[in-house]
């Protein structure tokens, strides 16, 4: 898997109506008039916190005026997201594999277990494991979990 072609094929479908531009404007102006306040009361950076302000003014007019204005911003932070969750997805899924997958299977292998039934058998004429007949009971059918 490439992440360029993966990238791509996103937003190639990415939905660039009216109502998801709107909504990722108003959502940026909240959040940069958020991030705002945490610069001006906080950080006691106000002068910062005034250029945030203005940058969230500007998505919030362009959110409710003209949402179409904001097509192309939109593309690109979708297009930051979609690599930003093909890097994430990927280190979350290596994570989980070696850190829970992997050393349960050493503890299982040094314990001698064999859940499915790996070991070969020399002496073996067949690896069927036989089970006993159930009665034929149609109701069991019916439900059988």
């Amino acid at each position: 898997m490439s992440i360029i072609r993966d990238v791509s094929t996103e937003l190639n479908k990415l939905v660039q109506d009216r109502a998801t531009l709107r909504k990722f404007g108003l959502t940026m102006a909240a959040a940069l008039a958020l991030i705002g306040v945490a610069m001006h009361f906080v950080g006691h950076h106000p002068r910062r916190a005034f250029w945030t302000w203005v940058v969230a003014a500007a998505f919030l007019f362009f959110g409710l005026v003209a949402p179409r204005a904001l097509k192309g911003l939109h593309r690109v932070w979708m297009g930051l997201a979609f690599v930003l969750g093909w890097f994430v997805s990927r280190i979350i899924l290596g994570a989980i594999f070696f850190g829970i997958v992997t050393p349960i299977g050493v503890v299982m292998k040094l314990a001698g277990k064999d859940v499915l039934r790996e070991k070969i058998d020399r002496n073996a004429a067949t690896y069927w494991i036989p089970r006993e007949s159930a009665a034929e009971d149609p109701k069991r059918c019916e439900k059988p979990f």
